[in-house]
């Protein structure tokens, strides 16, 4: 399977859930994440306006563990370029670094900022979580399946088994979780 490089947008990385399942099937090799320090400084100050009781030191490491779990994934984009893109004004700098490392797709839920119209001159498509986790469904179930379990035995505070992690994250994956569930049974039987 081609492996091939992915932005991940400041909103995927906001939630715990959705930064951990789409960090582990990059970890796992189904795709290349790819972000730059913009879009992680723009994750951390979402997280610290809707949550400001997590201690801003503890988030930090939070974002440079992602940078050391996948050291290539940090980029910088080149001066200037973000500034011809035509998407929203707020996210030229996420459509820039697609175009910098010829990332087919943007993983986002904000697809408001980043029209088709906007996207397919650059050979770049922006998906949500959900569907973007679908699509590896599709290419790896068993994959992805793996890297449920494992998330599952990482949680500790609290504890959580495959199954309820599975629900817990139905809200965020409710597509890619379905599809995965009907391919291979549900996660009760894992």
């Amino acid at each position: 399977m081609a492996v091939f490089p992915v932005i991940l947008d400041s909103d995927v990385l906001f939630g715990v859930n959705s930064m951990d399942l789409l960090m582990s099937l990059g970890h796992a090799g189904l795709y290349r994440p790819h972000w730059t320090k913009e879009i992680l400084s723009g994750a951390e100050r979402n997280i610290l306006d809707a949550r400001p009781n997590i201690d801003p030191d503890q988030l930090r490491l939070r974002f440079d563990a992602m940078n050391e779990a996948i050291p290539d994934a940090l980029i910088e984009v080149p001066p200037g370029l973000e500034d011809s893109m035509p998407n929203h004004p707020g996210d030229h700098h996420v459509l820039a670094a697609a175009v910098f490392i010829g990332a087919p797709t943007i993983v986002t839920n904000n697809l408001k900022h980043f029209l088709p119209t906007d996207c397919e001159p650059y050979g770049v498509e922006a998906q949500s979580a959900d569907e973007f986790v679908q699509h590896l469904v599709s290419l790896s179930p068993l994959a992805v399946r793996e890297a449920l379990i494992a998330i599952a035995t990482r949680r500790i505070r609290p504890p959580q088994s495959t199954p309820e992690l599975v629900e817990h994250m139905r809200s965020t994956f409710p597509f890619a979780l379905t599809a995965l569930q009907t391919m291979i049974g549900p996660a009760s039987g894992w």
